[in-house]
């Protein structure tokens, strides 16, 4: 089977494995020269296959482990399934073309984490919003002027609420009070986002707090944008995947501790209690307008 190159950026996935798999190599000083020899392979592809590039096939990729010396059975099925991860096609794939890679990236975070951890400090989570939210924030958006391309955002937005269906993950949301006051659409659109928070909250698999506007703990720690912590299965790392104006930007293990500091105390400490945000939350979606 001949090698094939990836057209876009290398997914997180192919970055782990191609890194992973350097490190095993590098380990043994051995040289790219000779894994290209023990493959049949030239240097380029190998150095590729490192880079994430070039998605290994599995032939080749049971042949570098075999030259790495990698016979622990956890350490061999951890490269085995990472691979066929980064060789396997998700929903959000087909998305890419409008959306871009580092969105497949995060959508498959999402689909992935043992747990999930989201500080919304402007505009609520896009696992949370409603269809109605979605499309107004979107027809603001900058890809408002491309009627294909909003479809396809909503379409995507609306598949990845599904993954808080699944009993065997752990969400937890915490909604700074900007979130839930910043005005998105008319006033229907806004108590229908209040009643689907209200909604979401009573799976068990999802917890939702409330950050009142007071607190600027989050300010002090020098965080100033929202952020997702995800934690992943071992042996994968943990990341964290910030906002900004140019997109996402992923961090990991271990630079994702001071994300994960700055949530558990905001969550522990500064937070409504479920009942009372549940309570505020109630306020706001029964307030006269």
């Amino acid at each position: 089977m001949v090698a094939k190159k990836t057209k876009e950026q290398p997914s997180l996935r192919a970055q782990w494995l191609g890194r992973d798999l350097r490190k095993r190599r590098t380990d043994l000083k051995l040289k790219i020269a000779e894994v290209a020899t023990y493959l049949a392979r030239d240097d380029g592809t190998i150095s590729r296959y490192e880079s994430g590039d070039y998605r290994i096939p599995e032939n080749d990729l049971r042949n570098m482990l075999d030259r790495y010396d990698i016979t622990d059975p956890t350490e061999f099925a951890y490269f085995v399934q990472l691979n066929e991860e980064v060789r396997q096609r998700g929903w959000w794939d087909g998305f890419k073309k409008h959306l871009g890679s580092a969105f497949a990236d995060y959508v498959w975070l999402e689909s992935n984490a043992v747990s999930m951890s989201a500080f919304c400090l402007a505009v609520p989570n896009g696992l949370l919003q409603t269809p109605e939210v979605v499309h107004e924030l979107i027809g603001r958006g900058p890809q408002s002027g491309n009627p294909e391309q909003v479809k396809s955002l909503v379409q995507a937005r609306t598949l990845r609420a599904e993954v808080l269906r699944k009993r065997d993950r752990h969400f937890r949301f915490l909604l700074h009070e900007a979130a839930l006051s910043v005005q998105i659409g008319d006033e229907r659109t806004m108590a229908g986002q209040y009643e689907h928070y209200l909604t979401v909250s009573e799976l068990e698999q999802v917890e939702l707090r409330v950050l009142p506007a007071a607190v600027n703990r989050h300010i002090g720690m020098g965080i100033t944008t929202g952020f997702t912590n995800f934690e992943l299965a071992d042996p994968m790392p943990d990341v964290t995947c910030t906002e900004t104006a140019s997109g996402a930007i992923f961090k990991e293990s271990p630079d994702t501790e001071v994300f994960e500091q700055a949530f558990d105390s905001m969550w522990n400490v500064d937070a409504l209690g479920p009942k009372d945000s549940m309570e505020y939350i109630t306020k706001l979606k029964d307030v006269p307008k």
